[in-house]
This record gives structure tokens, C-alpha cells and sequence, in this order.
């Protein structure tokens, strides 16, 4: 049958890749699509699709990975991977509400996939949905406490509501698993300082500095002390001081 010569095609490709798949998956995913591309027009199985916009997106082709995705019967594969590349792609196309609504579907069905969840946290910030993008970021880490981005992203969020204390927390949990994250590492220093304790932040900068980090010079700048303005003095309204009782021009 048609899928049978698909997935055997596809075996001999992942077959003879072995380990290199994980070092050089362009290579891999090169390969798959070559197949997939001699088989054109023929039944492939949910898995040989997935593979397909895997390469496709590597590719920069999201509208031809969401096509491969699209298939008869794709969204109810059991490892839930098409239904969350999906997802993937609408929220990389702005497209955050039908995102959503996929990955609430994919939940219901999968209730312990945590990249389900922290998925879920981005298409709720993309809607604006405070309360639940912690929640969804918290019930991936739940499943998933190593998920380093999810405890990333939480920290983001936290430190946009001045929530400083527990940006700390999530910020530091993902350096606990990923020491060198400079977006991590940059967050922290941040939280810290806002939260009152500058020496800390400091610590921050220079492991920034010690990776030659480009958010050095950021972080420099947001941890300089905010000088106070003095009595009797407020901003005008193009930023620079006046003394009070001074006419605005």
C-alpha cells in the first residue's frame, strides 16, 4: 500500500540517520522531505506528516507546514504532536484565539502534556488574559518542573505585574536548569533590584559579563540608582524639569 512504501521510506531515512539526528536535524529533516517529495500524492501517516512540517518549518514555509498538519485525522494522534506544532504556527501567525481554542481541545484530551499548558500560557498572553497565563504556565510546571522556558516566561509575566518576589523565584528556577540563560540571567538582576536588593542584581551583571552577554549594557542601565527629584520641581511635559510655579511653554 501507498503509506506502507511512505512510513518504510521514512524508517530507512531515520534508520541510516541514527544519532546524527539529534546533531544535525537539518540534515534529517532534508532527508525526510526528499522522501516525502518522491511519494507526493500518496497516504503518509500522521507521524510522516508531522516529520514533513517539522522540515517545513526549519524551511521558513509555516503555510505549507500548517498544510501537512491539516491532513485527515491529524489532530487526534495520540502523542498530541501535530495539534501542538499547530499551535505553534497560529501563535507565530497572530492567529493567538484559534490557538487557544486548539490547545483547550488538545488539554481536555492530554491533560498531562506540560508543552500543552505552557502553549496555552502564550496564546492567553498574546489575548491579553493575565489571570491565565500564570495558571497555564504553573500547570506545565507542575507536570513538568525542568521546563526552563515555561519558568522563563512566568517570570516575564510576574515581573510585568511587579510581582519582584516571585520573578526572583522563576527566574531562578530556570537558571537552576539552565545556568548560562542570558534572557534568565538579565531577569533576575532585573527582579532583584526592583525588589530592593541591588547587591544581588549586581551578581547577575557580572555573570552577564563574564559570558560577554550583549544585555550587558541593558542591564547596566536599568540597575543605575533613580535619582530623586527634588522638592518644589516636576517633569514638564516634554520630560525635562521645571521648578514649581514655572509657566509651561
Amino acid at each position: 500500500a501507498p503509506w506502507m512504501r511512505g512510513n518504510r521510506a521514512l524508517d530507512l531515512v531515520r534508520n541510516a540517520d541514527g544519532p546524527a539526528r539529534s546533531a544535525a536535524p537539518l540534515t534529517y529533516y532534508s532527508a525526510v522531505l526528499a522522501v516525502h517529495e518522491r511519494l507526493a500524492g500518496e497516504l503518509w501517516s500522521a507521524d510522516a506528516w508531522v516529520d514533513v512540517a517539522r522540515t517545513k518549518v526549519m524551511q521558513g514555509d509555516l503555510e505549507a507546514a500548517e498544510k501537512a498538519l491539516c491532513q485527515d485525522g491529524m489532530m487526534g494522534t495520540p502523542d498530541a504532536d501535530a495539534p501542538l506544532l499547530l499551535a505553534e504556527i497560529l501563535l507565530e501567525t497572530d492567529r493567538a484565539g484559534r490557538a487557544r481554542e486548539l490547545l483547550l481541545n488538545v488539554i481536555q484530551e492530554h491533560p498531562r502534556v506540560a508543552r500543552a499548558h505552557y502553549l496555552l500560557g502564550l496564546a492567553c498572553r498574546d489575548l491579553g488574559l493575565g489571570d491565565e497565563v500564570a495558571k497555564a504556565y504553573r500547570a506545565a510546571l507542575a507536570i513538568d518542573p525542568n521546563l526552563a522556558i515555561a519558568w522563563y516566561r512566568l517570570g516575564n509575566h510576574l515581573i510585568l505585574r511587579r510581582d519582584w518576589a516571585e520573578a526572583v523565584t522563576a527566574y531562578g528556577e530556570a537558571l537552576r536548569i539552565q545556568p548560562d540563560d542570558e534572557a534568565a540571567l538579565f531577569g533576575a538582576g532585573l527582579a532583584l533590584h526592583r525588589a530592593g536588593d541591588p547587591a544581588a542584581a549586581q551578581e547577575y551583571l557580572a555573570r552577564l559579563r563574564e559570558l560577554e552577554s550583549e544585555l550587558v549594557p541593558l542591564l547596566e542601565l536599568s540597575l543605575e540608582p533613580r535619582k530623586p527629584v527634588p522638592p518644589g520641581v516636576r517633569l514638564r511635559s516634554d520630560g525635562n524639569r521645571r521648578k514649581e510655579g514655572e509657566e509651561v511653554g
